[in-house]
C-alpha cells in the first residue's frame, strides 16, 4: 500500500522557515563587541584580526563572523558603540557622536602598522 504524502509541512521545516539557525547569543555578541574596541584602540585596524578578537572574547571565530559579517563591520560598529558610550544621544545629540566616530576612526586607522 503506498501512503499519500501529507499536505501539512512537517514540524521540522516548519522550524526551519521561521529563521536560518539559532539565535544569536548577545552575551557573545557584547564580548565580541568589547574585544573588539579593546583591540582596535591598542592595534588599529590592520593590526586586529578576527582570530585575535575571538581570542579575546573567549568565542570561536565563527561566532565573530556569524555575529558580524566582516572586520570591517565589526569596526564601523565598535566606532559606533564607542561614540554611543563616550557621547550619549540626550546630552550632545548626532553631531557630536558623528565627529566622534570620524575621530575615533582616524585615530584607529592612523595607528595602524
Amino acid at each position: 500500500m503506498v501512503s499519500k504524502p501529507s499536505a501539512a509541512p512537517s514540524p521540522k521545516t516548519t522550524a526551519r522557515a521561521a529563521g536560518p539557525g539559532r539565535p544569536k547569543d548577545m552575551g557573545k555578541r557584547a564580548a565580541i563587541l568589547e574585544a573588539a574596541k579593546q583591540l582596535f584602540t591598542e592595534q588599529g585596524f590592520s593590526g586586529v584580526s578576527m582570530d585575535g578578537i575571538a581570542a579575546r572574547a573567549g568565542v570561536s571565530k565563527l561566532t565573530v563572523y556569524s555575529h558580524y559579517g566582516d572586520k570591517e563591520t565589526l569596526f564601523a560598529e565598535a566606532v559606533r558603540a564607542q561614540c554611543q558610550a563616550l557621547l550619549p544621544d540626550d546630552l550632545f545629540g548626532m553631531r557630536a557622536r558623528d565627529r566622534c566616530a570620524r575621530n575615533w576612526w582616524r585615530s584607529a586607522w592612523r595607528s595602524s602598522p
